[in-house]
């Protein structure tokens, strides 16, 4: 009897030893339920720690890439001022060489002319030098009035060869600068495009720039929200590990911010100048994302110092006829073929793109209610948005090149002409009294 309880507790001895199975079953689960959560929390924290590391590197990168497309800005627009000086000697040049022309035309006619009584004195001369000794002889003071002929005309000759060395003295003096002229025009020109390719080397690495750091920005932005969002998601482990993963693979190749959109045309009442102009919304760019450079001096206080945008003469001034029976709003620069078009002032573009029969329009915001309208150009550097500071280049003009005559100018002026336009509140007013002389040039 004993043996039998001893045997039968000994079948039934495992329970003796946990008299309470489903608990222990339970402790079991609830220890491994815990490790695996302290692994996935720790897990988490360490993927947000390397997240931000790798945050502060992008924004650190982004601050690296700014500094560097400051430098780049300062290396444009000095570059931009020494091929404006170069076209300005051109243009110097191009318009002398023009106005020696139309002396060197106006002396050549007078030596013909003269040349043409010398030739008339020399005939009349030969008729009197062959007359026949015996009329002098029968003719009443034959003798005394040829001689008095002759003295005339021997003076006359002397006279006219006198002019006419004259003549050919200055023709040569012409002839020789313009040789000089075209020469130094000719090295110009071989000059200019070395300058053009540099500067288009610097406006190529300022705009791979600007899409680094417009990267960058993004990625550090969109980064941000990832950590947010994984400490938003930090309370809900089962997925946290799993979305990581899947978003880590992912994380170098983030998308890149969308083109900006098209800009809607800018409503204006009987086209461009006469009403206010409202700016057409755009999403941010890069210039949203950062400061904006503030200028060190204020549009309202800058009268007779803004810079010429492009390097020419005036040909149509403010409150003249427009060419289709209004009255212009602004001035139009004749310039050279494929000139630079510069900032006038520090800005910010507000509007650049195709408007209506504009064409390239570029509307720079200056400040305190006042914009520059600039349209004309064949292309245009900026986009809506950019920051850019005085002498920066933001334009090209097109391929027809202007010309020092007037006549030849006036058919050129819807070809190869920079419309220039300044306003107030909406209102145009007078650029002309607010542009530097061409001579001036902002330091790089």
């Amino acid at each position: 009897m004993t043996d039998k309880r001893k045997r039968g507790g000994t079948k039934g001895g495992k329970w003796a030893v946990c008299p309470f199975p489903g608990s222990a079953m339970a402790s079991a689960v609830a220890i491994i339920t815990c490790w695996a959560f302290a692994g996935s929390a720790v897990a988490q924290t360490a993927e947000i720690a390397r997240r931000t590391a790798q945050q502060e590197k992008l924004e650190k990168a982004a601050r690296a890439i700014g500094s560097d497309m400051t430098q780049l800005q300062q290396r444009l627009v000095t570059t931009a001022k020494q091929i404006r000086n170069q076209e300005q000697v051109a243009t110097d040049h191009e318009t002398q060489l023009e106005t020696l022309r139309v002396e060197q035309h106006a002396l050549t006619a007078g030596f013909d002319r003269r040349q043409g009584e010398l030739s008339e004195m020399l005939g009349v001369l030969t008729r009197v030098s062959q007359r026949p000794p015996a009329l002098l002889m029968v003719e009443p003071d034959g003798v005394r009035q040829q001689l008095r002929g002759t003295m005339l005309l021997g003076a006359m000759i002397r006279m006219l060869e006198q002019d006419a060395a004259e003549l050919r003295a200055e023709l040569a003096a012409l002839d020789r600068l313009r040789t000089t002229i075209v020469s130094k025009q000719d090295a110009l020109q071989k000059l200019l495009p070395e300058l053009h390719a540099e500067k288009q080397r610097l406006t190529a690495l300022l705009a791979e720039k600007d899409k680094q750091r417009a990267h960058l920005s993004a990625s550090a932005k969109a980064e941000a929200q990832e950590i947010a969002q994984l400490a938003a998601q930090a309370r809900d482990t089962r997925d946290l590990l799993s979305k990581l993963r899947e978003r880590h693979s992912q994380f170098a190749a983030l998308p890149m911010p969308q083109p900006k959109p098209q800009p809607q045309p800018l409503r204006l009442a009987d086209g461009l100048p006469g009403a206010a102009a409202p700016v057409p919304e755009v999403k941010p760019t890069l210039a949203a994302l950062h400061p904006p450079r503030i200028s060190s001096r204020r549009f309202s206080e800058s009268r007779g110092q803004i810079l010429q945008p492009v390097i020419g003469r005036i040909a149509e001034f403010f409150g003249g006829k427009d060419g289709a029976g209004g009255t212009l709003h602004g001035i139009r620069i004749i310039s050279r073929s494929n000139a630079e078009v510069v900032a006038p002032f520090d800005g910010k573009l507000a509007f650049a793109g195709r408007f209506g029969d504009y064409g390239e329009l570029l509307i720079l915001e200056v400040g305190d209610g006042y914009h520059i309208l600039l349209s004309g150009m064949s292309h245009i550097y900026g986009e809506t948005g950019q920051n850019v500071i005085a002498g920066e280049p933001i334009g090209r003009m097109g391929t027809e090149a202007g010309t020092a005559d007037v006549k030849e100018a006036a058919s050129q002026q819807k070809r190869n002409a920079l419309y220039v336009e300044f306003r107030k509140d909406g209102e145009p007013f007078n650029p002309a009294p607010w542009i530097a002389s061409r001579k001036i040039e902002v330091s790089g």
